[in-house]
């Protein structure tokens, strides 16, 4: 199959609870239609997020909610994954900076408050 490109609208980092598994949710587009992925990451020996090997990936449409029957709701995520893996690569490089951001907007409340 041919990989389609995937137009990403927004990438999150999610934890259920105080011990629950890490996962991403990606959003995005394909083919017009409005995709969500759950992305259970591996990492390489180093800790890095890996773009090969075995991913854990569900996908589904938005669009086609409430049905979430086998077969009206399905998709190989496996088509998706490179890409979803890439996106979620891109994402938590910029870890730092959204980090940096909301200590300084942290900052900037904190002042007010103490001036007001």
């Amino acid at each position: 199959m041919d990989e389609a490109k995937l137009d990403i609208q927004e990438v999150a980092h999610h934890r259920n609870g105080v011990a629950g598994e890490c996962f991403y949710l990606v959003r995005f587009q394909n083919d017009g239609a409005n995709m969500l992925a759950t992305y259970f990451p591996e990492y390489d020996r180093d800790g890095n997020l890996g773009v090969q090997g075995s991913m854990t990936i569900a996908v589904i449409c938005l669009d086609s909610l409430p049905a979430i029957e086998f077969g009206e709701n399905s998709y190989r995520g496996d088509h998706f994954a490179r890409q979803i893996a890439e996106a979620v690569i891109e994402y938590e490089a910029g870890a730092d900076d959204r980090l940096a951001a909301l200590a300084a907007e942290y900052r900037a409340n904190a002042e007010a408050r103490q001036e007001g």
